[in-house]
């Protein structure tokens, strides 16, 4: 019998030791943010909005820690019902189906912190740079937390050979050796254009389109802050829109 989405997504995970160590660490990271937050609002749930929730590993990361109030936001259908049968009875948290990009979950000011673990570098380019706005001029929660794998530089090679070696096939289709080459030379236009897989995907773009739309206070290596970027299998931004005068989202 073939495996789910959702199951396939979980075993890729928990491939072996080394997938299970490297992925737990955005939630690691993630409990530290949200530590700091329980400081500053100390009297109510801290309201969560997360796009790219999948099967809700974030809410259960944080949700038995936490006094939050949650809604996470998915476009594949199987995984947000995968989410509703663990945590549905949980009267704390909301999983819904829709696109990350529609204006409606960006009212002002309905969010403490927005997460995206993960996630923007599955969307396409144009419309991550929309969300962006809407969460930094709209909504203007306190803090915008993103995670993303670095595609590029000498990581690749590492992440790729190892992949390799272990069977790990979330490195995406069409990712050839000649690509690896190229991406960890920097070498961009030797690759197709990014679209929705790892693949030619540019964590310096986001960042510096983040950053032109509010504060990062840090961008954090992982799993380890120490590493270099150029090293580092992952990265997190943490971003503070309020820090920034309200302007206008773009439309």
């Amino acid at each position: 019998m073939s495996l789910s989405r959702a199951a396939k997504y979980e075993a890729t995970q928990n491939l072996n030791a080394i997938t299970r160590f490297l992925h737990s660490f955005r939630f690691r990271n993630l409990a530290d943010v949200f530590s700091e937050l329980a400081q500053q609002i100390p009297d109510r749930p801290i309201e969560v909005l997360e796009l790219g929730c999948g099967i809700g590993k974030a809410y259960e990361a944080i949700s038995g820690r936490f006094r939050i109030r949650y809604r996470g936001v998915d476009i594949d259908e199987e995984m947000i019902l995968t989410a509703r049968e663990r945590y549905g009875h949980d009267g704390t948290c909301e999983f819904v189906c829709a696109d990350a990009a529609d204006p409606k979950f960006f009212q002002p000011d309905s969010a403490d912190i927005v997460i995206a673990l993960e996630t923007f570098e599955h969307i396409p380019e144009n419309v991550v740079v929309r969300i962006v706005e809407n969460i930094a001029h709209i909504v203007r929660p306190r803090l915008f937390v993103v995670s993303v794998p670095i595609e590029i530089g000498p990581a690749i090679w590492v992440k790729f050979i190892g992949a390799k070696l272990m069977g790990y096939s979330a490195r995406g289709p069409g990712y050839t050796w000649s690509y690896a080459w190229w991406a960890g030379l920097y070498s961009l236009n030797k690759l197709p254009p990014h679209g929705v897989r790892h693949l030619g995907f540019n964590w310096y773009w986001l960042e510096q389109t983040i950053r032109h739309n509010a504060p990062i206070r840090e961008s954090r290596s992982m799993p380890f802050r120490l590493l270099p970027k150029w090293i580092a299998p992952s990265v997190m931004f943490i971003a503070e829109p309020r820090a920034t005068p309200t302007t206008k989202a773009a439309a």
